[in-house]
């Protein structure tokens, strides 16, 4: 099991990354949102962390490049 610094130490890299990164957890809930996913999508974190994307805010797209259906909670 990862300890608490090892964690820190991992979201140091991601938040470093010039990619927009953000993570989901099981429910669709944004957990982590980098500085690249603010400066190429232009939300700030504190207005999508804890969200659920029901409304399909990124456009996300399935391997056939469909929209992908909102999620239901």
């Amino acid at each position: 099991m990862a300890q608490p610094a090892d964690f820190d130490f991992f979201r140091s890299i991601l938040e470093d990354l010039h990619l927009a990164v953000y993570l989901v957890n099981r429910e669709g809930k944004i957990v982590f949102w980098n500085d690249g996913a603010e400066r190429i999508t232009g939300y700030l974190r504190q207005d999508v962390i804890g969200r659920i994307d029901n409304d399909n805010l990124l456009g996300e797209t399935d391997g056939d490049g469909r929209l992908r259906q909102p999620r239901s909670r």
